[in-house]
Protein backbone atom coordinates (compact mmCIF):
# COMPACT_ATOMS: atom_id res chain seq x y z
CA UNK A 1 0.00 0.00 0.00
CA UNK A 2 1.42 3.68 -1.30
CA UNK A 3 -0.72 6.85 0.05
CA UNK A 4 1.23 10.08 0.84
CA UNK A 5 1.21 10.78 4.69
CA UNK A 6 0.02 14.10 5.12
CA UNK A 7 -2.65 16.57 2.40
CA UNK A 8 -5.11 19.00 2.33
CA UNK A 9 -8.74 18.27 2.50
CA UNK A 10 -9.72 17.40 -1.25
CA UNK A 11 -6.88 16.34 -2.34
CA UNK A 12 -6.52 13.15 -3.83
CA UNK A 13 -5.15 10.51 -1.62
CA UNK A 14 -4.24 7.18 -4.15
CA UNK A 15 -3.16 4.25 -2.98
CA UNK A 16 -2.54 0.65 -5.04
CA UNK A 17 -1.88 -2.87 -4.19
CA UNK A 18 0.17 -4.49 -7.13
CA UNK A 19 2.56 -5.40 -5.07
CA UNK A 20 1.03 -7.03 -2.57
CA UNK A 21 1.68 -10.78 -1.41
CA UNK A 22 -2.00 -12.92 -2.66
CA UNK A 23 -0.86 -15.84 -0.77
CA UNK A 24 -2.88 -19.06 -2.53
CA UNK A 25 -4.82 -16.70 -4.87
CA UNK A 26 -3.39 -14.70 -7.23
CA UNK A 27 -4.17 -10.65 -8.75
CA UNK A 28 -6.76 -11.37 -11.04
CA UNK A 29 -8.60 -14.10 -9.09
CA UNK A 30 -8.60 -12.42 -5.70
CA UNK A 31 -10.88 -9.53 -4.08
CA UNK A 32 -8.56 -6.52 -3.29
CA UNK A 33 -11.07 -4.23 -0.86
CA UNK A 34 -10.27 -0.50 0.41
CA UNK A 35 -11.93 1.15 2.81
CA UNK A 36 -10.54 4.70 3.29
CA UNK A 37 -11.36 5.06 6.52
CA UNK A 38 -14.48 7.85 6.20
CA UNK A 39 -17.63 6.34 6.73
CA UNK A 40 -20.69 7.95 5.15
CA UNK A 41 -18.08 9.54 2.71
CA UNK A 42 -18.70 9.15 -1.27
CA UNK A 43 -16.81 6.19 -2.14
CA UNK A 44 -15.21 5.29 1.15
CA UNK A 45 -14.90 1.80 0.04
CA UNK A 46 -13.83 0.78 -3.57
CA UNK A 47 -12.35 -2.78 -5.27
CA UNK A 48 -9.43 -2.55 -7.30
CA UNK A 49 -5.49 -2.61 -7.79
CA UNK A 50 -5.59 1.21 -6.91
CA UNK A 51 -7.77 3.76 -5.69
CA UNK A 52 -8.31 6.77 -4.67
CA UNK A 53 -10.10 8.71 -2.30
CA UNK A 54 -10.53 12.42 -1.02
CA UNK A 55 -11.21 13.56 2.42
CA UNK A 56 -12.90 16.87 2.94
CA UNK A 57 -12.43 17.36 6.78
CA UNK A 58 -9.02 17.12 8.48
CA UNK A 59 -7.80 14.87 10.84
CA UNK A 60 -6.06 11.33 10.67
CA UNK A 61 -7.84 8.33 8.59
CA UNK A 62 -6.73 4.68 8.88
CA UNK A 63 -6.85 2.65 5.03
CA UNK A 64 -7.80 -0.65 5.27
CA UNK A 65 -6.58 -2.83 2.34
CA UNK A 66 -8.42 -6.45 2.80
CA UNK A 67 -7.09 -9.26 0.08
CA UNK A 68 -9.42 -12.10 0.15
CA UNK A 69 -8.02 -15.09 -2.07
CA UNK A 70 -10.70 -17.79 -3.47
CA UNK A 71 -9.94 -20.32 -0.89
CA UNK A 72 -11.14 -17.80 1.71
CA UNK A 73 -8.00 -16.65 3.21
CA UNK A 74 -8.33 -13.16 3.99
CA UNK A 75 -5.00 -10.67 4.48
CA UNK A 76 -5.32 -6.94 5.90
CA UNK A 77 -2.91 -4.25 5.84
CA UNK A 78 -3.12 -0.59 7.53
CA UNK A 79 -1.73 2.59 6.92
CA UNK A 80 -2.62 6.23 8.27
CA UNK A 81 -2.64 9.41 6.50
CA UNK A 82 -3.12 12.70 7.76
CA UNK A 83 -5.42 15.53 6.15
CA UNK A 84 -3.82 18.89 7.72
CA UNK A 85 -6.17 22.13 8.31
CA UNK A 86 -6.49 24.13 5.18
CA UNK A 87 -4.84 27.47 6.50
CA UNK A 88 -4.36 28.38 2.67
CA UNK A 89 -5.84 31.91 1.59
CA UNK A 90 -9.03 32.27 -0.20
CA UNK A 91 -9.25 34.13 -3.32
CA UNK A 92 -12.98 34.76 -4.78
CA UNK A 93 -14.00 36.21 -7.93
CA UNK A 94 -17.28 37.21 -9.01
CA UNK A 95 -18.59 37.01 -12.18
CA UNK A 96 -17.11 39.94 -14.57
CA UNK A 97 -14.14 40.06 -12.78
CA UNK A 98 -10.50 38.75 -15.09
CA UNK A 99 -8.98 34.98 -13.81
CA UNK A 100 -6.18 35.85 -11.89
CA UNK A 101 -2.66 34.25 -12.22
CA UNK A 102 -3.04 31.09 -10.09
CA UNK A 103 -0.88 31.13 -7.18
CA UNK A 104 0.76 27.95 -5.23
CA UNK A 105 -1.01 27.17 -1.92
CA UNK A 106 -4.25 29.44 -2.37
CA UNK A 107 -8.15 28.33 -2.64
CA UNK A 108 -9.53 30.13 -5.61
CA UNK A 109 -13.68 30.43 -5.58
CA UNK A 110 -15.64 31.30 -8.88
CA UNK A 111 -18.63 32.97 -8.33
CA UNK A 112 -22.10 30.54 -9.23
CA UNK A 113 -23.86 31.66 -12.03
CA UNK A 114 -20.94 33.49 -13.54
CA UNK A 115 -19.16 32.83 -16.74
CA UNK A 116 -15.51 33.33 -17.87
CA UNK A 117 -14.54 33.34 -21.68
CA UNK A 118 -11.30 32.10 -22.19
CA UNK A 119 -8.89 31.66 -25.32
CA UNK A 120 -5.32 30.73 -24.20
CA UNK A 121 -3.86 29.27 -21.56
CA UNK A 122 -5.87 31.20 -18.50
CA UNK A 123 -6.39 27.63 -16.45
CA UNK A 124 -2.86 27.32 -16.27
CA UNK A 125 -1.29 25.32 -13.28
CA UNK A 126 2.29 24.84 -14.34
CA UNK A 127 4.70 23.95 -11.41
CA UNK A 128 1.91 24.67 -9.07
CA UNK A 129 1.54 22.97 -5.74
CA UNK A 130 -1.32 22.52 -3.52
CA UNK A 131 -4.19 24.72 -5.17
CA UNK A 132 -8.00 24.27 -4.96
CA UNK A 133 -10.41 26.08 -7.73
CA UNK A 134 -14.25 25.70 -6.88
CA UNK A 135 -16.93 28.08 -6.55
CA UNK A 136 -19.15 29.65 -3.75
CA UNK A 137 -22.84 30.62 -4.04
CA UNK A 138 -26.05 29.18 -4.44
CA UNK A 139 -26.96 28.97 -8.21
CA UNK A 140 -25.52 26.96 -11.22
CA UNK A 141 -22.36 26.15 -11.74
CA UNK A 142 -19.54 28.78 -12.68
CA UNK A 143 -18.69 28.65 -16.64
CA UNK A 144 -15.15 28.37 -18.78
CA UNK A 145 -15.91 28.80 -21.79
CA UNK A 146 -13.40 28.30 -24.50
CA UNK A 147 -13.61 31.15 -27.23
CA UNK A 148 -10.43 30.87 -29.07
CA UNK A 149 -9.23 28.02 -31.25
CA UNK A 150 -7.08 25.05 -31.05
CA UNK A 151 -5.58 26.16 -28.02
CA UNK A 152 -4.35 22.59 -26.92
CA UNK A 153 -6.17 22.44 -23.80
CA UNK A 154 -8.22 24.76 -21.68
CA UNK A 155 -6.59 23.63 -18.34
CA UNK A 156 -2.90 22.73 -18.62
CA UNK A 157 -0.57 21.68 -16.17
CA UNK A 158 3.01 20.38 -16.12
CA UNK A 159 5.32 17.72 -15.05
CA UNK A 160 6.17 19.16 -11.85
CA UNK A 161 2.65 20.27 -10.52
CA UNK A 162 0.49 18.51 -7.60
CA UNK A 163 -1.99 19.00 -5.28
CA UNK A 164 -4.38 19.96 -7.50
CA UNK A 165 -7.71 19.77 -7.39
CA UNK A 166 -10.86 21.80 -9.74
CA UNK A 167 -14.61 20.91 -8.64
CA UNK A 168 -17.64 22.04 -9.42
CA UNK A 169 -17.15 24.24 -12.91
CA UNK A 170 -18.73 23.53 -16.15
CA UNK A 171 -16.67 23.50 -18.96
CA UNK A 172 -18.10 24.90 -22.82
CA UNK A 173 -17.14 26.28 -25.96
CA UNK A 174 -18.30 28.23 -28.37
CA UNK A 175 -18.44 25.51 -30.91
CA UNK A 176 -20.76 22.74 -31.81
CA UNK A 177 -20.07 19.23 -31.96
CA UNK A 178 -17.49 18.08 -35.09
CA UNK A 179 -15.97 21.66 -35.52
CA UNK A 180 -12.57 22.29 -36.00
CA UNK A 181 -11.78 24.65 -33.67
CA UNK A 182 -13.22 22.49 -30.52
CA UNK A 183 -10.42 21.71 -27.66
CA UNK A 184 -9.73 19.65 -24.84
CA UNK A 185 -10.79 20.82 -21.94
CA UNK A 186 -8.33 19.38 -19.02
CA UNK A 187 -4.44 18.56 -19.77
CA UNK A 188 -3.62 16.59 -16.97
CA UNK A 189 0.13 15.69 -16.23
CA UNK A 190 2.12 16.27 -12.90
CA UNK A 191 1.11 14.15 -10.06
CA UNK A 192 -1.73 13.78 -7.00
CA UNK A 193 -4.99 15.56 -9.37
CA UNK A 194 -8.25 15.53 -8.79
CA UNK A 195 -11.18 16.34 -11.17
CA UNK A 196 -14.46 16.39 -8.71
CA UNK A 197 -18.05 16.97 -9.78
CA UNK A 198 -17.48 18.80 -13.14
CA UNK A 199 -19.67 19.46 -16.26
CA UNK A 200 -18.32 19.39 -19.83
CA UNK A 201 -19.94 21.05 -22.98
CA UNK A 202 -19.26 21.29 -26.65
CA UNK A 203 -15.38 19.54 -26.08
CA UNK A 204 -13.27 17.65 -28.34
CA UNK A 205 -11.86 15.92 -25.05
CA UNK A 206 -13.22 16.12 -21.71
CA UNK A 207 -10.16 14.78 -20.42
CA UNK A 208 -6.85 14.26 -22.18
CA UNK A 209 -3.71 12.31 -19.93
CA UNK A 210 -1.24 12.14 -22.54
CA UNK A 211 0.61 14.05 -20.41
CA UNK A 212 1.39 10.95 -18.55
CA UNK A 213 0.38 12.03 -14.93
CA UNK A 214 0.35 9.86 -12.12
CA UNK A 215 -1.93 9.98 -8.81
CA UNK A 216 -4.94 11.29 -10.95
CA UNK A 217 -8.48 10.69 -9.81
CA UNK A 218 -11.40 11.85 -12.15
CA UNK A 219 -14.89 11.31 -10.22
CA UNK A 220 -18.74 12.32 -10.25
CA UNK A 221 -17.85 14.49 -13.59
CA UNK A 222 -20.60 14.54 -16.35
CA UNK A 223 -21.16 15.03 -20.04
CA UNK A 224 -24.52 14.95 -20.01
CA UNK A 225 -25.68 15.89 -23.52
CA UNK A 226 -25.44 13.22 -26.56
CA UNK A 227 -24.36 15.71 -29.02
CA UNK A 228 -21.73 17.81 -27.10
CA UNK A 229 -18.97 15.13 -26.71
CA UNK A 230 -16.69 14.96 -30.04
CA UNK A 231 -13.88 12.91 -28.71
CA UNK A 232 -13.21 10.90 -25.86
CA UNK A 233 -14.61 11.55 -21.97
CA UNK A 234 -11.14 10.32 -21.09
CA UNK A 235 -8.14 9.08 -22.55
CA UNK A 236 -6.11 8.01 -20.45
CA UNK A 237 -2.37 7.56 -20.22
CA UNK A 238 0.09 7.62 -16.86
CA UNK A 239 -0.08 5.53 -14.15
CA UNK A 240 -2.52 5.08 -10.81
CA UNK A 241 -5.33 6.41 -12.29
CA UNK A 242 -9.35 6.59 -10.96
CA UNK A 243 -12.08 7.21 -12.50
CA UNK A 244 -15.20 6.92 -10.81
CA UNK A 245 -19.07 8.02 -10.61
CA UNK A 246 -18.90 9.83 -13.95
CA UNK A 247 -21.93 9.89 -16.26
CA UNK A 248 -21.89 10.16 -20.32
CA UNK A 249 -24.55 10.06 -22.10
CA UNK A 250 -22.59 9.88 -25.94
CA UNK A 251 -19.21 10.31 -27.79
CA UNK A 252 -19.96 11.13 -31.59
CA UNK A 253 -16.84 9.68 -32.75
CA UNK A 254 -14.53 8.16 -30.29
CA UNK A 255 -15.09 5.75 -27.56
CA UNK A 256 -16.14 7.29 -24.53
CA UNK A 257 -13.55 5.88 -22.66
CA UNK A 258 -10.07 4.67 -23.41
CA UNK A 259 -6.91 3.74 -21.90
CA UNK A 260 -4.08 4.05 -24.17
CA UNK A 261 -0.74 3.40 -22.20
CA UNK A 262 -1.27 3.33 -18.47
CA UNK A 263 -0.55 1.30 -15.22
CA UNK A 264 -2.59 0.68 -12.32
CA UNK A 265 -5.97 2.07 -13.74
CA UNK A 266 -9.89 1.59 -11.79
CA UNK A 267 -12.68 2.26 -13.63
CA UNK A 268 -15.87 1.68 -11.23
CA UNK A 269 -19.39 2.87 -10.66
CA UNK A 270 -19.43 5.09 -14.14
CA UNK A 271 -22.13 5.22 -16.70
CA UNK A 272 -21.01 5.18 -20.08
CA UNK A 273 -23.62 5.02 -23.30
CA UNK A 274 -24.01 5.39 -27.07
CA UNK A 275 -26.68 7.06 -28.84
CA UNK A 276 -24.53 7.73 -32.37
CA UNK A 277 -23.73 4.64 -34.62
CA UNK A 278 -21.29 4.37 -37.06
CA UNK A 279 -22.15 4.57 -40.81
CA UNK A 280 -26.29 4.25 -38.88
CA UNK A 281 -24.84 0.13 -38.39
CA UNK A 282 -23.11 0.09 -35.18
CA UNK A 283 -21.84 1.97 -31.54
CA UNK A 284 -18.13 2.24 -31.38
CA UNK A 285 -17.21 1.13 -27.53
CA UNK A 286 -18.22 2.68 -24.78
CA UNK A 287 -14.83 1.37 -23.31
CA UNK A 288 -11.73 0.49 -25.01
CA UNK A 289 -9.21 -1.22 -22.15
CA UNK A 290 -6.40 -1.14 -24.80
CA UNK A 291 -3.07 -0.82 -23.73
CA UNK A 292 -2.56 -1.07 -20.03
CA UNK A 293 -1.28 -3.34 -17.25
CA UNK A 294 -3.32 -3.79 -14.45
CA UNK A 295 -7.09 -2.41 -14.72
CA UNK A 296 -9.89 -3.31 -12.60
CA UNK A 297 -13.29 -2.70 -14.22
CA UNK A 298 -15.75 -2.66 -11.86
CA UNK A 299 -19.39 -2.32 -11.28
CA UNK A 300 -20.34 0.16 -14.72
CA UNK A 301 -23.13 0.70 -16.33
CA UNK A 302 -22.67 0.35 -20.28
CA UNK A 303 -25.38 1.16 -22.69
CA UNK A 304 -25.28 0.51 -26.70
CA UNK A 305 -21.67 0.02 -27.10
CA UNK A 306 -18.98 -3.30 -26.15
CA UNK A 307 -16.62 -3.21 -23.24
CA UNK A 308 -13.28 -3.95 -24.96
CA UNK A 309 -9.83 -5.72 -23.97
CA UNK A 310 -7.12 -5.64 -25.82
CA UNK A 311 -5.55 -3.43 -28.03
CA UNK A 312 -6.57 -2.89 -31.94
CA UNK A 313 -3.44 -1.81 -34.13
CA UNK A 314 0.36 -0.61 -33.40
CA UNK A 315 3.58 -0.18 -34.48
CA UNK A 316 3.98 -3.88 -35.75
CA UNK A 317 7.71 -3.62 -34.40
CA UNK A 318 7.04 -3.19 -31.01
CA UNK A 319 6.89 -5.52 -28.94
CA UNK A 320 3.34 -6.77 -28.49
CA UNK A 321 4.08 -7.27 -24.72
CA UNK A 322 4.24 -3.22 -24.59
CA UNK A 323 1.31 -3.20 -26.64
CA UNK A 324 -1.06 -5.12 -24.68
CA UNK A 325 -3.80 -5.32 -21.65
CA UNK A 326 -2.11 -7.07 -19.13
CA UNK A 327 -3.46 -8.38 -15.79
CA UNK A 328 -7.53 -6.94 -16.43
CA UNK A 329 -10.14 -7.87 -13.93
CA UNK A 330 -13.79 -6.87 -15.57
CA UNK A 331 -16.38 -7.46 -12.37
CA UNK A 332 -20.01 -6.42 -11.54
CA UNK A 333 -20.58 -4.44 -14.76
CA UNK A 334 -24.05 -4.34 -16.12
CA UNK A 335 -24.18 -3.95 -20.23
CA UNK A 336 -27.26 -3.47 -21.91
CA UNK A 337 -27.88 -3.68 -25.72
CA UNK A 338 -24.17 -4.88 -26.50
CA UNK A 339 -21.32 -7.13 -26.12
CA UNK A 340 -17.88 -7.97 -24.03
CA UNK A 341 -15.28 -8.66 -26.35
CA UNK A 342 -11.84 -10.09 -25.76
CA UNK A 343 -9.01 -8.76 -28.42
CA UNK A 344 -5.39 -10.76 -28.81
CA UNK A 345 -3.12 -9.79 -26.62
CA UNK A 346 -5.26 -9.53 -24.12
CA UNK A 347 -3.50 -11.39 -21.62
CA UNK A 348 -4.33 -12.18 -17.92
CA UNK A 349 -7.73 -11.03 -18.21
CA UNK A 350 -10.57 -12.12 -15.61
CA UNK A 351 -14.73 -11.60 -16.40
CA UNK A 352 -16.27 -12.49 -13.49
CA UNK A 353 -19.85 -11.59 -12.16
CA UNK A 354 -21.31 -9.16 -14.97
CA UNK A 355 -24.78 -9.37 -16.36
CA UNK A 356 -24.68 -8.79 -20.33
CA UNK A 357 -27.70 -8.54 -22.67
CA UNK A 358 -27.11 -8.25 -26.19
CA UNK A 359 -29.89 -8.65 -28.36
CA UNK A 360 -29.69 -10.99 -31.17
CA UNK A 361 -25.62 -11.56 -30.59
CA UNK A 362 -23.25 -13.21 -28.50
CA UNK A 363 -23.04 -12.10 -25.17
CA UNK A 364 -19.10 -12.29 -25.23
CA UNK A 365 -16.81 -12.27 -28.37
CA UNK A 366 -13.34 -13.58 -28.07
CA UNK A 367 -10.96 -12.88 -31.54
CA UNK A 368 -8.74 -14.80 -30.37
CA UNK A 369 -5.75 -14.13 -33.15
CA UNK A 370 -3.99 -11.46 -34.80
CA UNK A 371 -1.45 -13.06 -37.80
CA UNK A 372 -0.02 -10.72 -40.35
CA UNK A 373 1.19 -7.34 -41.34
CA UNK A 374 3.81 -7.78 -38.50
CA UNK A 375 1.37 -9.19 -36.13
CA UNK A 376 1.49 -12.26 -34.42
CA UNK A 377 -1.23 -12.00 -31.02
CA UNK A 378 -3.18 -14.08 -29.21
CA UNK A 379 -5.53 -14.04 -26.30
CA UNK A 380 -3.89 -16.01 -23.51
CA UNK A 381 -5.31 -16.41 -20.35
CA UNK A 382 -8.90 -15.76 -20.12
CA UNK A 383 -11.50 -16.80 -16.92
CA UNK A 384 -15.01 -16.25 -18.26
CA UNK A 385 -16.39 -16.95 -14.47
CA UNK A 386 -19.93 -16.50 -12.97
CA UNK A 387 -21.65 -14.37 -15.28
CA UNK A 388 -24.63 -13.92 -17.19
CA UNK A 389 -25.88 -13.69 -20.00
CA UNK A 390 -29.70 -12.70 -19.78
CA UNK A 391 -31.90 -12.10 -23.48
CA UNK A 392 -35.16 -11.95 -24.79
CA UNK A 393 -34.40 -12.41 -28.42
CA UNK A 394 -34.46 -15.28 -30.98
CA UNK A 395 -30.91 -14.96 -32.05
CA UNK A 396 -27.38 -15.14 -29.76
CA UNK A 397 -25.42 -16.86 -27.64
CA UNK A 398 -23.11 -16.74 -24.46
CA UNK A 399 -19.95 -17.09 -26.55
CA UNK A 400 -18.39 -17.08 -29.88
CA UNK A 401 -14.75 -17.50 -30.20
CA UNK A 402 -13.81 -16.36 -34.05
CA UNK A 403 -10.62 -16.00 -35.89
CA UNK A 404 -8.56 -18.24 -34.99
CA UNK A 405 -7.34 -20.45 -31.60
CA UNK A 406 -7.23 -19.02 -28.24
CA UNK A 407 -4.94 -19.93 -25.28
CA UNK A 408 -5.93 -21.32 -21.66
CA UNK A 409 -10.04 -19.66 -22.34
CA UNK A 410 -11.61 -21.14 -19.16
CA UNK A 411 -16.07 -21.12 -18.88
CA UNK A 412 -16.96 -21.70 -15.15
CA UNK A 413 -20.31 -21.07 -13.08
CA UNK A 414 -21.77 -18.62 -16.08
CA UNK A 415 -25.54 -18.54 -16.97
CA UNK A 416 -27.22 -17.93 -20.21
CA UNK A 417 -30.82 -17.62 -20.31
CA UNK A 418 -33.30 -16.72 -23.48
CA UNK A 419 -36.23 -18.37 -23.56
CA UNK A 420 -36.89 -16.81 -26.99
CA UNK A 421 -33.92 -18.45 -28.65
CA UNK A 422 -34.45 -20.36 -31.98
CA UNK A 423 -31.61 -22.69 -32.03
CA UNK A 424 -29.84 -22.72 -34.88
CA UNK A 425 -30.94 -19.70 -36.47
CA UNK A 426 -28.30 -17.38 -37.92
CA UNK A 427 -25.88 -20.16 -35.75
CA UNK A 428 -27.53 -19.36 -32.47
CA UNK A 429 -26.10 -21.54 -29.61
CA UNK A 430 -25.12 -21.97 -26.28
CA UNK A 431 -21.02 -21.39 -27.70
CA UNK A 432 -19.85 -21.18 -31.30
CA UNK A 433 -16.41 -22.06 -31.50
CA UNK A 434 -15.14 -21.49 -35.11
CA UNK A 435 -12.47 -23.34 -35.08
CA UNK A 436 -12.06 -27.48 -35.79
CA UNK A 437 -12.06 -28.54 -31.98
CA UNK A 438 -12.46 -27.07 -28.57
CA UNK A 439 -8.49 -26.58 -27.87
CA UNK A 440 -8.89 -22.64 -26.95
CA UNK A 441 -10.93 -23.90 -23.72
CA UNK A 442 -8.88 -25.49 -20.72
CA UNK A 443 -12.23 -26.08 -18.52
CA UNK A 444 -15.56 -25.52 -19.19
CA UNK A 445 -17.29 -26.83 -16.00
CA UNK A 446 -21.06 -26.22 -14.05
CA UNK A 447 -22.60 -23.35 -16.46
CA UNK A 448 -26.41 -23.36 -16.33
CA UNK A 449 -27.83 -23.21 -19.78
CA UNK A 450 -31.55 -21.90 -20.06
CA UNK A 451 -33.97 -23.69 -22.09
CA UNK A 452 -34.77 -22.32 -25.61
CA UNK A 453 -38.06 -21.76 -27.47
CA UNK A 454 -37.14 -24.15 -30.30
CA UNK A 455 -34.30 -26.52 -32.67
CA UNK A 456 -33.81 -25.96 -36.40
CA UNK A 457 -34.47 -30.55 -36.98
CA UNK A 458 -31.57 -30.02 -39.16
CA UNK A 459 -29.21 -29.13 -35.82
CA UNK A 460 -30.00 -32.78 -35.15
CA UNK A 461 -30.18 -31.58 -31.40
CA UNK A 462 -26.78 -29.52 -31.79
CA UNK A 463 -27.18 -26.97 -29.21
CA UNK A 464 -23.18 -25.82 -29.69
CA UNK A 465 -20.97 -25.41 -32.89
CA UNK A 466 -17.29 -26.06 -33.11
CA UNK A 467 -16.09 -25.91 -36.58
CA UNK A 468 -14.41 -23.66 -39.27
CA UNK A 469 -16.82 -24.09 -42.23
CA UNK A 470 -19.88 -22.49 -40.98
CA UNK A 471 -23.28 -23.89 -41.71
CA UNK A 472 -22.24 -27.66 -41.85
CA UNK A 473 -24.17 -30.12 -40.28
CA UNK A 474 -21.60 -32.15 -38.86
CA UNK A 475 -20.72 -29.43 -36.87
CA UNK A 476 -23.95 -28.93 -34.46
CA UNK A 477 -22.64 -30.64 -30.86
CA UNK A 478 -25.56 -31.81 -28.72
CA UNK A 479 -25.81 -31.97 -24.97
CA UNK A 480 -23.99 -35.77 -25.03
CA UNK A 481 -21.35 -34.96 -27.44
CA UNK A 482 -20.12 -32.21 -25.82
CA UNK A 483 -19.43 -33.85 -22.69
CA UNK A 484 -16.84 -35.51 -24.91
CA UNK A 485 -15.06 -32.71 -26.43
CA UNK A 486 -10.69 -33.03 -25.19
CA UNK A 487 -10.18 -29.68 -23.88
CA UNK A 488 -6.29 -28.39 -23.98
CA UNK A 489 -6.45 -28.46 -20.04
CA UNK A 490 -7.35 -32.29 -20.44
CA UNK A 491 -10.43 -33.93 -19.54
CA UNK A 492 -13.93 -32.51 -21.36
CA UNK A 493 -17.10 -29.84 -20.19
CA UNK A 494 -18.41 -31.32 -17.35
CA UNK A 495 -21.26 -30.48 -14.42
CA UNK A 496 -23.13 -28.13 -16.99
CA UNK A 497 -26.54 -28.09 -16.12
CA UNK A 498 -29.69 -27.95 -18.85
CA UNK A 499 -33.23 -26.27 -17.53
CA UNK A 500 -35.85 -23.88 -17.94
CA UNK A 501 -34.29 -20.14 -16.67
CA UNK A 502 -37.20 -17.53 -15.21
CA UNK A 503 -36.73 -14.29 -17.45
CA UNK A 504 -34.59 -11.73 -14.79
CA UNK A 505 -33.11 -14.56 -13.13
CA UNK A 506 -29.12 -14.09 -13.11
CA UNK A 507 -28.08 -16.52 -10.59
CA UNK A 508 -29.12 -20.18 -10.31
CA UNK A 509 -27.78 -22.68 -7.49
CA UNK A 510 -27.88 -26.55 -8.98
CA UNK A 511 -26.58 -29.73 -8.32
CA UNK A 512 -24.45 -28.17 -5.36
CA UNK A 513 -22.77 -25.42 -7.15
CA UNK A 514 -24.01 -21.48 -7.82
CA UNK A 515 -23.43 -20.23 -11.09
CA UNK A 516 -24.45 -17.07 -13.04
CA UNK A 517 -23.72 -12.73 -11.66
CA UNK A 518 -24.70 -11.52 -7.92
CA UNK A 519 -25.95 -8.76 -9.54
Amino acid sequence: MTTPSTVLPMESVNVQAVNSTFGSGTDINSTIAWDFGDPGSEYNDLNGFNAAHVYANPGTYTITLAITTPDGYVGVSTQTVTVGNDNRPTVEIAAGQSLPTFQSNTRYLLQDGGTWDVDNSDLNFAGLQHVYLGSYGNGSQPVIKYIGKNLNGMVTFSSDASGITIQGLTFDSKYTSDDSGQDDAIQPSGNDLAFIGNTFLNIQDDFNLNGIPSNVLIQDNSSPNANDLDGYFAWVQGSDIAVIGNSVANSIDQADFRIGGANDVLVADNNFAKTTMIGGVTYKNCMSIQWVNYAYVIGNTLTNGPLMVGPIGTDASQDPTDASAMNVVVDSNTLTSESLDINPEAINTMVRNNVINNPNAFGIYINATEIGGGYNWVVQNLWIENNTVAETTEDGGFLQIDEGEAENVVVDNNVFSDSNLTMGDNESAYIVDTNNDVSSFSQIQNNVWGAYSQIYSWNQGGVFYVGSSPGLQADWVTPAQWEKESLSGGGSPTGDVYQSIPDGTYQVSVDGFTAGSSL
